[in-house]
């Protein structure tokens, strides 16, 4: 797999009005980049795309309100504190600090969580929705994971603090989180989405008539760990969707049709640990974005405009050389369950790697970045790889990253 400029592993977020969309990734640097598809064409994506500086593989999500005249994109800064980006056509935006532009004329602006300091778990993930965009500024919920593992929302309602809200139970630590809303002449329908600590997806739900619930979601055999993304389809049938990572390393559908949940289709391939993000239109027309492999670490878009889903574009950056490198530190070795060691022979190479990432996956990995690289080394080519992520020691603390050397 070729490297791009983006981690892989990235969170990733997604945000759409119609056919014009964007698209939220991590880089090598730690950079938010922003990814636009208009008018039939993609750009962005590059060093004049940066909207924000994260910590190392930081969750990302992101909502829009108003079209695409109002978007939030949080992820988490080095300290684990949630951080807010805001992007608004109306450049007026009282109170708030004005910060790099992703673009000329498209200001963004850092958002007033930034100053609350709220600190989360630190392999949390953030799922995102715009719960009333009538208001100026456009009212948020947002979901994380909290340092006791629980599901906390927040909400914003552009009058006061953000200020924590409704809490669900104890969940996987570094599950992905997603989150979901629809209005009819009831009220408003929430839908939350998130791994428990046996792996099964769980469906809280909000209902104006009757409040928080527990849905009927079934799991199917998800991956730990697993990207997960869920969306609401308007079109009739009205359903809500839900995207998730599977143990083969593919995606997949299931659907609410309003009285149950089935499975729809498997598509795929993507990389093991691929994070996730859905968007629609009316059509329906579906997307979703994931790294799949074959563009590098580039994005992949794949579609569904005619109920079948099939490979789509490569969102920017395109694979192609690295121009930067990044930061790794590593981890003590003692620490780990399997000792990686230096100048083995190929033959020994697919043991090591196998017992390195078994060890990972003992630690309870919450999300980690795979990367491999090269150089001519005594008439061999010597392969570094790395995980980058939150590693759970012997003593129950978590430690960042960690790499051995293998030559071939």
């Amino acid at each position: 797999m070729e490297p791009t400029e983006i981690l892989s592993g990235s969170s990733i977020a997604a945000v759409n009005n119609l056919a014009d969309r964007r698209v939220y990734s991590q880089d090598i640097n730690f950079g938010i980049r922003e990814s636009i598809f208009t008018n039939g064409t993609w750009s962005g994506g590059d060093d004049e795309s940066i909207i924000g500086i994260a910590k190392q593989n930081s969750p990302i999500a992101a909502c829009n309100g108003k079209g695409l005249d109002q978007i939030r994109v949080y992820f988490l800064n080095q300290n684990s504190e949630l951080q807010e980006r805001w992007w608004s056509i109306d450049k007026a935006q009282n109170g708030l600090r004005d910060a790099k532009p992703a673009q000329p004329n498209n200001p963004w602006y850092d958002g007033p969580i930034d100053d609350q300091k709220i600190q989360v778990a630190a392999y949390s993930n953030i799922a995102a929705f715009v719960i009333d965009d009538s208001v100026t500024p456009i009212a948020v919920n947002l979901y994380v994971q909290g340092q006791d593992n629980v599901i906390q929302e927040y909400q914003y309602n552009g009058k006061q603090n953000w200020f924590p809200n409704k809490t669900f139970g104890t969940a996987l630590a570094g599950t992905k989180i997603a989150a979901a809303v629809t209005k009819d002449g009831n009220g408003t329908h929430v839908r939350v989405y998130y791994q428990d600590v046996n792996n099964h997806i769980i469906e809280n739900f909000y209902d104006p008539r009757s409040g928080w619930g527990i849905g009927q979601y079934a799991s199917t055999g998800e991956a730990p760990f697993c990207g997960l993304a869920c969306l609401t389809v308007l079109d009739p049938p009205s359903t809500y969707r839900v995207y998730y990572e599977n143990q083969a390393s593919q995606i997949t559908e299931m659907i609410w049709d309003g009285n149950s949940w089935s499975k729809g289709q498997t598509f795929g391939p993507v990389i093991q640990g691929s994070n996730c993000a859905a968007i629609n239109w009316t059509g329906p027309q579906l997307r979703l974005y994931a790294q799949n492999g074959l563009d590098g670490t580039s994005l992949t878009e794949y579609k569904n405009s005619g109920g079948v889903w099939v490979s789509g574009a490569t969102v920017p950056p395109l694979h192609g050389p690295v121009t930067k490198t990044p930061t790794t530190r590593q981890l003590d070795k003692s620490q780990l369950m399997a000792t990686p060691t230096q100048d083995k022979t190929s033959n020994q190479e697919d043991r090591i790697l196998q017992s390195i990432r078994a060890a990972a996956m003992s630690y309870n990995v919450p999300y980690s970045t795979w990367t491999t690289t090269q150089k001519a080394y005594s008439g061999h080519l010597e392969y570094t790889e790395s995980i980058y992520g939150l590693v759970r020691g012997s003593h129950g603390n978590w430690h960042t990253s960690w790499q051995f050397r293998r030559f071939r």
